[in-house]
């Protein structure tokens, strides 16, 4: 004799295609921010003109362009070999806001996502004073 199982259904609302369309929107964004990332972070060159430095030539060589070798020069400067690790985390938080809360039909709360925020950045703080 079989039992019945107990099913529950989400209600799919308005609120709910929207929150949706957001998560699947904050996850291309933060992939495309990783992937821009690691472009300008492997084509970093020192004589590209960026933030800390004029440059020893006008255009600079980095694949993302000027604002590539300024995201690199700057990363490089304020985080060191660390700023290697900035991708992934881009690329994680962005899954993180995708598949938190998919299939529950809920928005995520400012409070959680303040504590991943802040819990992401004291890891680079801490890797950057280990290195």
């Amino acid at each position: 004799m079989s039992q019945a199982s107990k099913t529950t259904t989400i209600i799919e609302t308005d609120g709910y295609h929207i929150a949706k369309g957001l998560r699947e929107a904050a996850l291309l964004l933060c992939v495309a921010a990783a992937l821009f990332t690691v472009l300008a972070m492997f084509s970093y060159d020192h004589c590209d003109p960026a933030w800390s430095h004029s440059g020893c030539r006008e255009q600079p060589l980095n694949l993302g362009g000027p604002a590539g070798a300024w995201l690199a020069d700057l990363s490089y400067y304020l985080f060191g070999g660390l700023a290697l690790v900035l991708p992934a985390l881009l690329a994680w938080f962005g899954w993180w806001l995708y598949s938190s809360s998919k299939g529950k039909g809920i928005i995520l709360s400012y409070q959680r996502l303040g504590f991943k925020t802040v819990g992401m950045l004291f890891t680079v703080a801490g890797g950057c004073g280990l290195a």
